[in-house]
Protein backbone atom coordinates (compact mmCIF):
# COMPACT_ATOMS: atom_id res chain seq x y z
CA UNK A 1 0.00 0.00 0.00
CA UNK A 2 2.81 2.30 0.31
CA UNK A 3 3.90 1.85 -3.37
CA UNK A 4 0.66 3.19 -4.39
CA UNK A 5 1.34 6.29 -2.34
CA UNK A 6 3.74 7.50 -5.62
CA UNK A 7 2.27 5.51 -8.44
CA UNK A 8 -0.47 6.56 -10.95
CA UNK A 9 -2.54 3.33 -10.17
CA UNK A 10 -3.40 3.90 -6.71
CA UNK A 11 -6.62 1.81 -6.64
CA UNK A 12 -5.23 -1.14 -7.93
CA UNK A 13 -1.79 -1.06 -5.85
CA UNK A 14 -4.19 -0.38 -2.61
CA UNK A 15 -6.66 -3.12 -3.31
CA UNK A 16 -3.70 -5.86 -3.69
CA UNK A 17 -2.21 -4.25 -0.52
CA UNK A 18 -5.38 -4.67 1.39
CA UNK A 19 -6.07 -8.38 -0.39
CA UNK A 20 -3.05 -9.92 0.76
CA UNK A 21 -2.47 -8.29 4.42
CA UNK A 22 -6.72 -9.66 4.80
CA UNK A 23 -5.12 -12.97 3.72
CA UNK A 24 -2.51 -13.28 6.18
CA UNK A 25 -4.45 -11.89 8.45
CA UNK A 26 -7.45 -14.84 8.14
CA UNK A 27 -5.07 -17.53 7.25
CA UNK A 28 -3.38 -16.96 10.57
CA UNK A 29 -6.08 -16.91 12.48
CA UNK A 30 -7.57 -19.93 10.87
CA UNK A 31 -4.92 -22.07 12.17
CA UNK A 32 -5.03 -20.19 15.38
CA UNK A 33 -8.21 -20.81 16.77
CA UNK A 34 -8.82 -24.24 14.68
CA UNK A 35 -8.85 -26.12 18.01
CA UNK A 36 -10.44 -29.59 16.71
CA UNK A 37 -7.47 -30.94 14.71
CA UNK A 38 -4.02 -32.01 16.82
CA UNK A 39 -1.26 -29.49 15.76
CA UNK A 40 -2.89 -27.27 13.12
CA UNK A 41 -1.66 -24.23 15.19
CA UNK A 42 1.77 -25.36 13.15
CA UNK A 43 -0.39 -23.54 10.02
CA UNK A 44 -0.93 -20.29 11.46
CA UNK A 45 2.92 -19.98 12.49
CA UNK A 46 3.70 -20.85 8.81
CA UNK A 47 1.59 -18.15 7.63
CA UNK A 48 3.11 -15.95 10.30
CA UNK A 49 6.82 -16.91 8.99
CA UNK A 50 5.95 -16.50 5.31
CA UNK A 51 4.18 -13.13 5.59
CA UNK A 52 7.45 -11.91 7.84
CA UNK A 53 9.71 -13.16 4.79
CA UNK A 54 7.70 -11.57 2.05
CA UNK A 55 7.43 -8.25 4.47
CA UNK A 56 10.77 -8.34 4.67
CA UNK A 57 11.83 -9.17 0.52
CA UNK A 58 9.21 -6.03 0.11
CA UNK A 59 10.86 -3.88 2.25
CA UNK A 60 14.45 -4.63 0.91
CA UNK A 61 13.43 -3.89 -2.81
CA UNK A 62 11.60 -0.58 -2.03
CA UNK A 63 14.77 0.42 -0.24
CA UNK A 64 16.73 -0.30 -3.07
CA UNK A 65 14.41 1.29 -5.67
CA UNK A 66 14.44 4.16 -3.17
CA UNK A 67 16.09 7.70 -4.30
CA UNK A 68 16.79 8.14 -0.15
CA UNK A 69 19.58 6.08 -0.32
CA UNK A 70 21.50 5.50 3.33
CA UNK A 71 24.81 5.17 3.15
Amino acid sequence: MGKAKFSKNKFILNLIGLMVAIFFHGAYDFFLFLDFVPGIWLGALVSLILGIVLSRKAIKSHQNNSHFKSF
